[in-house]
């Protein structure tokens, strides 16, 4: 990436400004993979599940972070997987911090977002070409052949903003807006 753009190029690690390059990398991380075979052989089985389960991963072919490190941009076959979400999307954006973003932006033909929350009765599902999450305030807007699907409702509009601890939405500011409510079997 351009300096005067300020952006650099991710070289795999997490947050950090001065990361080692090249040859440290291999180093670097077998250092890592014994200090984390360490770690786990000494905490039981529950601290583990704890810890995997709290994990937010990111994976794409590239990606790259803002000079200041609040924004973290994936590009290509992105997928990111939280404990009770997941997007898949062409390109994304996380703002604030990996582990706890305050916005989730992604695009895709379509990007796409799973939900599953505990207490939650059916798992929210959404795709749209542009897609913002607040996992902070549990609300998701779809816009672009925006399609939301949650147990037996379906709802298509250009746009959809979903408040999931509600369970409502707004839809429709250009365009048609389609509910559809499959009957009980």
């Amino acid at each position: 990436m351009d300096q005067n753009n300020e952006t650099r190029p991710y070289d795999g690690h997490l947050r950090g400004a001065n990361q080692p390059r090249g040859g440290q990398k291999l180093l670097s991380a077998a250092v890592l993979a014994m200090a984390a075979v360490g770690f786990f052989q000494n905490i039981d089985a529950n601290d583990k599940s704890s810890i995997i389960s709290d994990t937010i991963a990111a994976t794409a072919l590239e990606a790259w972070e803002t000079e200041d490190g609040n924004e973290l941009h994936l590009r290509h076959e992105v997928e990111i997987t939280a404990p009770d979400w997941r997007i898949e999307a062409s390109n994304s954006s996380l703002v604030g911090e990996l582990e706890n973003p305050d916005l989730v932006r992604a695009d895709g033909n379509p990007a796409r977002i799973f939900i599953i929350r505990e207490g939650d009765e059916e798992p929210f599902s959404g795709r749209s070409l542009h897609i913002e999450f607040d996992p902070l305030e549990d609300t998701v807007r779809l816009t672009g052949e925006a399609v939301v699907e949650k147990g037996r409702e379906s709802i298509r509009s250009q746009s959809i903003d979903y408040d999931l601890d509600g369970d409502t939405f707004t839809a429709g500011e250009r365009g048609r807006v389609r509910v559809t409510r499959d009957p009980l079997n």
